[in-house]
C-alpha cells in the first residue's frame, strides 16, 4: 500500500513539473485576452501595451540596478585591499629608504675620516736588518708583530682593507728577475713594468681592491713590499704609492 502511494506522489510530481510552464503560459495568455477583450477602443489596447512595456522596463531597470550595487561593493571592496597593499607597500619603501639614508650617511663620515687620515698622513720608517733595507710606511698604519724568521713585516689599518706587506726572501735557485715577474699573472694586470733588477704589477684582488707591488733583486734576495686598498681611495693613494715605493727598498 505504502509503495502505491509512493509511486502515485512520484506521478502527481512528475504531471505537476511537465505542465506547470504550460499551466502558467496558459493563464497568462488567458489573463492577456481578458486584458484586450476588456478594452474598448484602440486608445485603450495601445494604453494597456504601454502600461506593460513600462512594467517591462521597471523590471528590467530593477535588476540592472541591482547588478550595479553588487559591482560597486566589488569595486570598493578590491579598491580597498589594493590601498592597504600599496600603503604598506609605500611603507616598506619609506622604511627601506630610511634605512639607506643613514647606512649612507654612516658611509660618508667614515668615509671622509678615511679620506682625511690618508691626506693628513705622515710617514714612518721600518727597518729590516735580516735583509738590510727600509721601506716608508703611512702613519694611519700600524704595524703588527714581526715574524720570528724577521723576513718582513705587515701594516694594516683597524676596520678597513687597507694593508701593506713587506717580506724578503734568499733567491737560493738563483732565479733571474725576468723568471720572476713572469710567475705572476701579467695577463690580468692593470699595469706592470719590468726593469734591470725590479718590476712592478698592479691589478684588482678577487675581492676588489687594488694592489700594488714592487720586487728588487738585491744582494741575492727578492725584496718585495705589496700594498691593497679599496679602489675608492685610488685619488688619495696614487700620493701615498710614490712616497713608499719610488726609492723602495731604502738600503743600509
Amino acid at each position: 500500500m505504502k509503495t502505491k502511494n509512493v509511486h502515485l506522489a512520484i506521478i502527481v510530481v512528475t504531471i505537476i513539473i511537465l505542465f506547470a510552464p504550460l499551466f502558467f503560459f496558459t493563464l497568462k495568455f488567458i489573463s492577456n485576452y481578458v486584458e484586450y477583450k476588456s478594452c474598448k477602443s484602440l486608445e485603450d489596447y495601445e494604453m494597456l501595451c504601454y502600461e506593460q512595456e513600462n512594467e517591462n522596463s521597471l523590471l528590467n531597470h530593477n535588476v540592472f540596478y541591482s547588478k550595479a550595487l553588487l559591482k560597486r561593493e566589488e569595486l570598493y571592496e578590491r579598491y580597498s585591499a589594493d590601498s592597504i597593499r600599496i600603503a604598506d607597500s609605500i611603507a616598506v619603501v619609506e622604511a627601506a629608504a630610511a634605512e639607506a639614508a643613514a647606512a649612507a650617511e654612516v658611509y660618508n663620515i667614515e668615509n671622509d675620516y678615511f679620506i682625511s687620515l690618508i691626506r693628513c698622513a705622515t710617514f714612518h720608517s721600518y727597518y729590516n736588518s735580516r735583509f738590510g733595507f727600509y721601506i716608508a710606511y703611512p702613519s694611519f698604519l700600524t704595524a703588527e708583530v714581526e715574524p720570528a724568521n724577521g723576513d718582513g713585516r705587515r701594516f694594516s689599518m683597524e676596520d678597513s682593507e687597507i694593508l701593506l706587506d713587506v717580506s724578503g726572501i734568499y733567491n737560493i735557485n738563483d732565479e733571474s728577475i725576468e723568471n720572476s715577474y713572469h710567475k705572476n699573472n701579467i695577463q690580468s694586470a692593470i699595469y706592470s713594468t719590468l726593469k734591470d733588477n725590479w718590476y712592478i704589477i698592479s691589478g684588482y684582488t678577487i675581492d676588489g681592491r687594488v694592489f700594488y707591488q714592487k720586487t728588487v733583486l738585491y744582494n741575492e734576495a727578492f725584496i718585495t713590499a705589496i700594498l691593497y686598498y679599496p679602489p675608492k681611495y685610488k685619488n688619495e693613494f696614487d700620493v701615498i704609492i710614490k712616497r713608499i715605493f719610488i726609492k723602495f727598498p731604502y738600503l743600509s
